[in-house]
């Protein structure tokens, strides 16, 4: 692997941000407007419970021991292998940052839902997650989830596409833009 590529896997890990969750276990298949059945009280989480989602996806793949596909492609250059038994924990960890549930952001996000799907859009430019959208089927249960973050540094800036299909697999895309560093794209598709 180049230098370059190197210094911006590594820009991408040390830009994602802190992770902002409560490990603690909430529903996540249930809209929060929804979740505790009485008018004026507040579920405990605002939004959709990304972490908590990830959490839970994580522990059922890692005990499936799936046989996994993942193709790496930085700046147009791929590699494909076939992977046994992977730890999805540190592959997930980009999704379980963006998530947006902190007291802070109550009012940083605006919710837009349209029958079974709902998006988180930020109204603060500041915040790194700018888009959240939650897809779910028609039991209400989650079959996707898209991301929009913006990432970057002192040293570049960026953004980052992710993508995750519950059952068959997740994408994730980035885009560094740096003068010291030189632009650079980086591709991770997994399939399971």
């Amino acid at each position: 692997m180049s230098k370059s590529a190197t210094l911006l896997l590594l820009v991408i890990i040390f830009t994602a941000g802190p992770a902002c969750y409560d490990s603690a276990a909430t529903d996540t298949a249930t809209p929060p407007d929804q979740r505790s059945g009485r008018v004026g009280l507040q579920s405990k989480k605002e939004f959709f419970d990304l972490a908590g989602f990830v959490d839970q996806e994580i522990e059922t793949l890692n005990l499936a021991k799936r046989t996994i596909t993942k193709k790496v492609t930085i700046d147009g250059k791929s590699e494909e292998k076939k992977l046994d038994a992977t730890d999805f924990t540190n592959d997930l960890d980009l999704f379980r940052k963006a998530d947006i549930n902190k007291p802070a952001w109550i009012e940083k996000y605006r919710i837009e839902t349209v029958g079974n799907d709902t998006s988180y859009i930020a109204t603060d430019s500041s915040l790194r997650t700018r888009h959240l959208q939650v897809l779910r089927n028609e039991n209400n249960e989650v079959q996707r989830i898209e991301i929009k973050r913006r990432s970057g540094n002192v040293l570049s800036s960026g953004s980052q596409e992710l993508s995750y299909h519950k059952d068959s697999g997740y994408r994730i895309y980035s885009r560094q833009i740096g003068d010291l560093v030189g632009d650079a794209e980086v591709s991770v598709e997994v399939k399971f």
